[in-house]
């Protein structure tokens, strides 16, 4: 993955830094994703990084083929989602379960310890300053524009932090350089940002109700575990499945199905004609009710 770097307004790596950790984390998961994020020092909003990236891009497509009928699923949707699928499932309806949640919730990102200067902008432009903090101790007030961070020159869509992680340890000297209302200002002090403990947040807001369903798949066996979700169906690919063999489904710990499928050539013409693809052929769909 590359996105556009310093000069980016809305995607600006300061906004996405909390997201990217929270998302590699999922590398560490056996069935989890492989992230790499490059960012692109002097790009904006648009595409002129391209060229720049596009053989490194087209090297990790290759290194990592696409699996059209993945053994491990995850997938969450909302109320009324309009993308209830994912590869060969798809939740059919959201309700309430038995018992307490089976799954933790992914939305939820636990923010570790951090050092903190104590400053908050939009750019190089300081909107909050934390009281008590190293960067009231330093003298920089809400208002002020950091047009320099010991000898990098910030532009408007500079981010004070990320100049400060990169020019300063712990115990070094800085300068910064601010206007204060159309008055240049000079401020110097010791580099001091102190360890705050994160708290518990919610990556992305939720307005409606959600539910959600993961799948491991082994031989003809599928084990799902759901949260929030009251049926969901199997699209069932001959290249996934033995359908000369019986199939199982477990849901939360309990066998919900265990038999033959029969092949259904207009189940296998529905999803050709959604999909249009040779890889993704479904010859029956089998259909959970999870309560």
């Amino acid at each position: 993955m590359s996105r556009p770097a310093e000069s980016e307004r809305w995607y600006h790596p300061a906004i996405l830094r909390r997201r990217l950790k929270h998302a590699s984390s999922a590398a560490d998961h056996p069935h989890g994703t492989v992230l790499v994020y490059r960012p692109q020092p002097d790009a904006g909003h648009n595409t002129t990084w391209w060229p720049d990236v596009r053989p490194s891009f087209e090297q990790f497509v290759r290194e990592h083929p696409r699996n059209p009928l993945p053994d491990a699923l995850t997938w969450q949707i909302s109320e009324n989602d309009p993308f209830p699928r994912a590869h060969w499932l798809v939740i059919d309806r959201l309700g309430p379960q038995d018992g307490p949640p089976k799954l933790p919730d992914v939305n939820v990102i636990a923010t570790p310890s951090s050092l903190q200067f104590g400053v908050r902008s939009a750019g190089a432009h300081v909107t909050y300053i934390m009281p008590g903090s190293n960067a009231a101790a330093v003298g920089l007030r809400a208002g002020d524009t950091v047009a320099k961070v010991n000898d990098e020159t910030l532009g408007q869509s500079g981010d004070v932090e990320l100049a400060l992680d990169r020019c300063c340890t712990p115990g070094a000297r800085i300068h910064l350089r601010v206007s204060r209302g159309g008055v240049p200002v000079e401020l110097n002090g010791t580099y001091e940002p102190k360890n705050t403990f994160g708290s518990t947040v919610t990556l992305f807001p939720r307005r409606r109700p959600n539910g959600r369903v993961d799948l491991v798949k082994t031989g003809n066996a599928v084990r799902a575990t759901t949260n929030g979700v009251a049926e969901f169906t199997l699209l069932l690919s001959p290249d996934a499945f033995d359908f000369a063999r019986p199939v199982t489904v477990i849901t939360n710990g309990k066998v919900v199905f265990e038999g033959r499928v029969t092949k259904s050539v207009a189940t296998l013409l529905k999803w050709a004609a959604i999909d249009s693809d040779r890889t993704m052929l479904f010859g029956a769909e089998l259909h959970v009710k999870v309560n």
